[in-house]
């Protein structure tokens, strides 16, 4: 939870649903971690707005490899509830996390970047950003050197990326067989 003043809310209700017990606890939490829940209806008016359900699927599905564990929780439960307007809320509150001025213009270059990652690592089957490659390609970006290994005796087809720094790495390598 992000810092605020939050309210621990506990009811005893019978199987009709009537209220049989309540008990309010207030607490103050400090985390300056954590970013702050953004409730608002901003989205009404933003790019979201214009995207229908099934391109706001897929953007939301886009979005994992840049995500926290707790915004792929969320969003796969907003993928299964189908909620257009918390599937909206959600999607544009995770851009205006990561850039509050123009959230806009941050979706729009890793929409181009999905583009891109799709015409390069997309399977018959499988969109190129669900791949393992595309995976890697949005999170760190292109990679510093790229080695294809089509044919050697004894060993599937592989590939190797190489990354001059990722996070707190350096020289990052990863490895892709087929």
């Amino acid at each position: 939870l992000p810092s605020g003043n939050y309210n621990i809310v506990i009811e005893v209700r019978n199987k009709n649903n009537e209220l049989l017990k309540e008990k309010k606890i207030f607490f103050q939490r400090s985390n300056p971690k954590s970013t702050p829940l953004l409730i608002s209806d901003d989205y009404l008016n933003s790019f979201v707005a214009q995207m229908d359900r099934k391109e706001l699927d897929e953007a939301i599905k886009s979005i994992e490899p840049i995500s926290t564990n707790i915004e792929i929780n969320f969003a796969k439960n907003q993928l299964k509830g189908k909620e257009g307007e918390l599937m909206r809320q959600y999607f544009y509150n995770f851009w205006i996390t990561r850039n509050p001025l123009n959230p806009e213009e941050e979706w729009s270059t890793y929409a181009k970047r999905v583009t891109t990652t799709n015409k390069l690592f997309s399977t018959g089957i499988k969109k190129g950003f669900t791949t393992d490659r595309g995976r890697i390609y949005l999170k760190y970006g292109k990679p510093n050197t790229r080695s294809e290994i089509k044919s050697e005796p004894s060993s599937y087809p592989y590939e190797i990326w190489h990354y001059y720094r990722v996070e707190n790495f350096s020289n990052k390598r990863f490895v892709f067989y087929s």
